[in-house]
């Protein structure tokens, strides 16, 4: 199938390459499996965007440097979400992931805006740096099966306060919890 441009957006088949809009609310078509590496980078005017049930994969630095985007709803069909994917989108408040998510990418959110996250208990491959700079989080729920933290995952998250760990958890990676200053004790 031939690159096309539809409603203000690139798509090579079942790809978003790149959206040219200025819309501050965003749909993305049904049939899109993927969103392209930079597809939305840098976006000034985009606040939310919905995704498609039937969404796998959305790429390094897709949404990154969207310094509006507040509010993004992940489908349950979501696979991974790449490396710097919502890097510095910090109006980004509310990360809700579903189940079936297994793959987060090196600082898939660093410089965001979550209170709470979730991990999902599907996640099995978990970045680094992914929640780096967020200075908002509060409280983390991590999947029970998590083996190893990788290094820098809550660096300077300074208001984390609830992030048990699970039990079988035998890594924590360096500067994991750095500058969490009002983490007073890991349980």
């Amino acid at each position: 199938m031939a690159t096309q441009r539809i409603n203000d957006m690139l798509i090579d088949g079942d790809k978003l390459l790149r959206y040219f809009g200025e819309d501050g609310c965003v749909r993305v078509p049904d049939g899109i499996r993927v969103i392209g590496n930079r597809a939305f980078y840098s976006s000034r005017t985009l606040i939310s965007v919905s995704l498609p049930q039937g969404l796998r994969v959305i790429e390094s630095d897709a949404f990154a440097h969207c310094k509006g985007l507040t509010a993004i709803s992940f489908p349950d069909s979501l696979k991974v979400i790449g490396r710097g994917a919502f890097s510095y989108c910090d109006a980004l408040g509310e990360i809700a992931l579903e189940e079936g998510l297994e793959t987060l990418g090196d600082s898939a959110f660093t410089y965001t805006l979550p209170e709470t996250v979730s991990l999902p208990e599907s996640l099995s491959s978990l970045g680094e740096g992914v929640f780096d700079g967020c200075a908002a989080l509060t409280s983390v729920k991590l999947p029970t099966t998590l083996k190893s933290l990788p290094r820098h995952i809550f660096r300077g998250a300074r208001s984390l306060r609830d992030c048990p760990l699970p039990k079988d958890l035998t890594v924590i990676g360096d500067g994991a919890f750095w500058g969490c200053e009002s983490l007073e004790a890991l349980p």
